[in-house]
């Protein structure tokens, strides 16, 4: 597929960079070569962390031994850790998915500072009220997967703020702000669930989230409307089958809660031709296909 013949490509492109770096080093310091293998470096890892979990973990060994010097020296080091802070959330390994996201932190916060950007004055690893907007439009992406990383380990509340700071900011990107709010999709079904299990706090919390708002205050309405840029062809393309499944079911199980039974219905049904094999997706459209069972009254079905 494209990805197969990207990383074919960069690959080729590495060894000639490389050998062209390698060619003008004595005495050359930050040649124009050695940034341009860094970058090559950057979209052949990018390709291999898309197409499979064999292909992340090739993207990680890449990072640690396919430069031309150390990941830490590099002139686009946070690309190269963010890129491995994703491989290793694709390998399930995600204690060093954060050990490299709150790299890929500090790199991007350094790199910028150098060149007298303000980014300088933000804070490191100092949660979401600790980073200005002016840094978001960089750290977006990082903030975005380092979120996912905390969702994954419990730390529910830290990852609603990092989320809500990126889905309100106006600095970064479409395609950040919907992997964002996707996050908060899957936030709130997560304390709507530990509330139907029991739990006082979590219920009360699931009683909110059922009112209108989504974790961190922001409404579902604008929720859906964020969420919907994952549907577009553009952002389409640059989605694995497994994030596009995603997506569809947690725009399914949003327009659910808002009373959208069609809507949802359509997102289903386009979500189940895109196909995902992952527990938690096979997970969510059992739960969406319960809740549109349900919706239509067809209780005997559900």
């Amino acid at each position: 597929g494209a990805y197969a013949e990207s990383r074919a490509l960069y690959e080729k492109l590495q060894g000639d960079a490389a050998a062209s770096a390698q060619a003008t080093a004595a005495g050359a310091g930050e040649s124009a070569e050695l940034v341009f293998a860094d970058e090559v470096l950057v979209n052949r890892t990018a390709a291999e962390l898309l197409m499979s979990v064999a292909g992340a973990e090739n993207a990680i060994q890449l990072i640690a031994t396919g430069s031309l010097r150390a990941p830490e020296s590099s002139s686009v080091a946070h690309e190269l850790f963010y890129n491995a802070g994703c491989a290793c959330i694709q390998t399930a390994e995600l204690e060093r998915a954060a050990s490299f996201l709150g790299r890929a932190e500090a790199a991007a916060l350094a790199e910028f500072a150098g060149d007298g950007a303000p980014l300088a004055t933000a804070a490191v690893g100092g949660g979401a009220s600790g980073i200005d907007n002016a840094s978001i439009a960089v750290l977006a992406p990082v903030l975005a997967q380092r979120a996912f990383v905390l969702m994954q380990r419990g730390a529910l509340d830290e990852a609603s703020a990092l989320n809500t700071k990126v889905v309100e900011s106006f600095a970064a990107d479409a395609a950040t702000v919907a992997v964002a709010s996707n996050n908060l999709a899957s936030l709130m079904e997560q304390r709507a669930a530990a509330g139907r299990s029991g739990s006082a706090r979590a219920e009360g919390e699931g009683k909110h989230l059922s009112g209108g708002k989504a974790s961190g205050g922001v409404g579902m309405v604008d929720l859906a409307k964020r969420m919907k840029v994952t549907s577009g062809e553009a952002l389409g393309r640059r989605l694995t089958p497994a994030q596009r499944c995603a997506f569809g079911l947690n725009r399914a199980l949003i327009f659910l809660r808002m009373g959208r039974v069609d809507a949802a219905r359509s997102e289903l049904e386009k979500a189940e031709q895109v196909g995902c094999n992952e527990p938690r997706a096979v997970a969510n459209c059992f739960l969406a296909k319960l809740g549109l069972l349900l919706k239509q009254g067809d209780v005997g079905a559900a």
